[in-house]
């Protein structure tokens, strides 16, 4: 991985290009194709026309012979061509035929074009769903929907992801391990963690996994692990409605089994090309089953959570995310649990990654068995995510 600097004079802006492939030829600079394309717009409607979709697929076909047909355009004058992948924390990330694959500042990006289906979301939580049409205004991003044409301010724009016809296409993923070892107290620390995400336009389906398990010549081991299956549906104005699944274990806080099942609502107040913040909702049905006699304790309780994150895409990538859950118990009113984590993950080259965390669980009321009523520590490890 390395830095690109492109610019065509000492005089002209530099944009900064971060290159994920071991190849560094010099792209050939491409008309950006705004005053060509006037020649195409409708005398009556002033719309740019649209070629037609495919039926099974929904894409809109390429022109033969080039693989690659988006256009970027960047404000030192240079024009791209390239396959447009996203926008995300104030990266754009394209895909070019010489340079593998690049991840552009958002703020010296002038414009895009694409025949590509994408979504698009702004800074006030609007969200669009279309391609890209050229634009005569620099700064302006023309968003084609059907033949209504939107044009939006650059800066305003948050997220852009390519939406992708096939099912595998559309699922991400990541794993990551970690091992620790005290000689002065030899205690010994194996972590492991993996996910699986899929996406389509209105709806996420996430599946999470973590498990940690301790160990100490002179004392006794200890082990906690976590599944999470959570679904999202995603309206207007940054709402959304969910509804999870779980399984928790954690012999620290005397649980042998925690059965999970909820419902809630959230919505994210602030997102920038920088932070995240999202505020949920909802209530959760639990079954416990305690280490100590193997009992069942049947409880109902709510849950509002917060978590915010930010994110520094000067190379190496950096981003911080915290998150902290309050669980009132509406069966027990003595009863309530607390959940907060932080991490730093840091990319050290393109989707590998370092991941710093610290995590504290707490019960004001644990079952007999617990070793105590809190469980905290650090955690760190190496991932992979695609």
């Amino acid at each position: 991985m390395f830095l690109l600097a492109l610019g065509s004079s000492p005089a002209c802006h530099s944009t900064a290009l971060q290159i994920d492939s071991d190849q560094a030829a010099a792209p050939t600079p491409t008309p950006a194709g705004i005053f060509s394309s006037l020649q195409a717009i409708d005398a009556e409607t002033g719309e740019l026309p649209l070629p037609a979709g495919d039926p099974k697929t929904g894409e809109l076909p390429l022109p033969a012979g080039d693989p690659k047909t988006d256009t970027l355009r960047l404000k030192n004058g240079d024009s791209v061509t390239c396959e447009i992948l996203s926008l995300d924390h104030g990266l754009l990330t394209a895909k070019t035929e010489s340079m593998g694959t690049v991840s552009v500042e958002w703020v010296d990006v002038l414009g895009l074009e694409s025949h590509y289906q994408f979504r698009i979301e702004t800074v006030d939580k609007e969200t669009y769903y279309g391609t890209f049409a050229a634009s005569i205004l620099p700064g302006k991003l023309v968003v084609d929907q059907d033949g209504f044409q939107v044009i939006l301010d650059m800066l305003d724009v948050v997220l852009i992801e390519k939406f992708k016809s096939s099912f595998l296409d559309r699922i991400t993923g990541y794993v990551n391990f970690g091992f620790n070892f005290s000689e002065a107290t030899t205690i010994r620390q194996l972590n492991f963690g993996a996910g699986l995400q899929y996406k389509s336009k209105i709806n996420i389906l996430s599946i999470d996994l973590s498990t940690i398990a301790t160990s100490q010549d002179q004392g006794a081991e200890t082990s906690r692990a976590d599944l999470l299956i959570d679904f999202k549906r995603f309206f207007t104005g940054g709402l959304y409605g969910y509804g999870s699944t779980g399984l928790q274990h954690n012999s620290e806080m005397g649980i042998a089994l925690r059965t999970s099942l909820g419902l809630g609502a959230g919505v994210a107040p602030v997102r920038t090309s920088i932070m995240d913040l999202t505020l949920s909702a909802g209530i959760n049905g639990n079954n416990e089953t305690a280490l100590s006699d193997g009992g069942d304790q049947i409880s109902l309780e709510g849950v509002l959570s917060s978590s915010y994150s930010i994110f520094v895409f000067q190379s190496p990538k950096t981003d911080l995310s915290t998150s902290f859950t309050y669980y009132p118990n509406i069966t027990n009113n003595n009863r309530y649990r607390l959940s907060y984590d932080i991490r730093v993950r840091q990319e050290i080259v393109s989707d590998l990654f370092i991941d710093l965390k610290f995590y504290l669980s707490y019960d004001s009321d644990p079952p007999s068995s617990a070793v105590a009523n809190r469980d905290y520590g650090f955690i760190t490890g190496i991932g992979y995510s695609w």
